[in-house]
């Protein structure tokens, strides 16, 4: 049974906790046009959102927010800061055109997991199908995790696959380790921007595989 994971993101207060059980849960996101309804949906400060722990099912969150103009650029999920997400997958439902993952058909792009602040944490996620458009300048974030040398982030034990458009980094954060990226292959003739990790201006930052 599918269910709508928004209502409980919008209910739980600062330093709460989400737990989801196995199955699909959906999401209108959070648009980057920052409007009332949008950040709503944002997790607040300190919030943890988890699925099932490893081994006793898969909770699969999906975004059902429309790929038009009007609805542009959005998170599936997003958070304020000192936020943890885990044992989940996040997926962008952007479909892929005509079997082409690499095509650009939609003018907005997709992010899966950002979150901002400090002090983050993402681990044991899946992501599948963030969606970035090189021509409109317009780059995906797979999974992101913002930190600070006081407070830094870190994404552990986690992959990005299926992504889809031209334009797009895979995993950024302070402190990356045992993470697994997988591009599909550009078709010929065409070329895309893909990063796999990003670290910005981290200063004495982690990459481990």
């Amino acid at each position: 049974m599918t269910k709508n994971l928004d209502p409980l993101i919008e209910a739980t207060p600062a330093n709460g906790t989400i737990t989801l059980k196995p199955g699909i849960w959906t999401t209108q996101a959070v648009g980057t046009a920052n409007t009332a309804e949008d950040v709503k949906r944002d997790l607040k400060e300190g919030v943890t959102l988890e699925g099932p722990k490893p081994g006793e099912g898969i909770a699969t969150i999906v975004c059902i927010r429309p790929l038009t103009a009007e609805a542009g650029d959005a998170s599936v999920i997003r958070g304020a800061g000192r936020n943890t997400v885990r044992n989940l997958t996040v997926d962008g439902g952007v479909p892929v055109a005509d079997g082409v993952p690499q095509s650009t058909p939609y003018p907005g792009k997709r992010n899966l997991v950002f979150l901002k602040g400090d002090g983050n944490v993402i681990e044991n996620v899946i992501g599948r199908r963030q969606y970035g458009v090189w021509k409109e300048g317009k780059e995906s974030f797979g999974l992101s995790a913002w930190g600070s040398p006081t407070a830094p982030s870190r994404i552990t034990n986690c992959q990005v696959v299926d992504v889809v458009g031209d334009y797009a980094t895979a995993i950024q954060s302070t402190e990356i380790r045992h993470c697994i990226v997988n591009f599909p292959r550009p078709a010929k003739g065409t070329r895309a921007f893909r990063a796999a990790f990003n670290m910005g201006d981290t200063v004495n930052g982690v990459v481990e595989d």
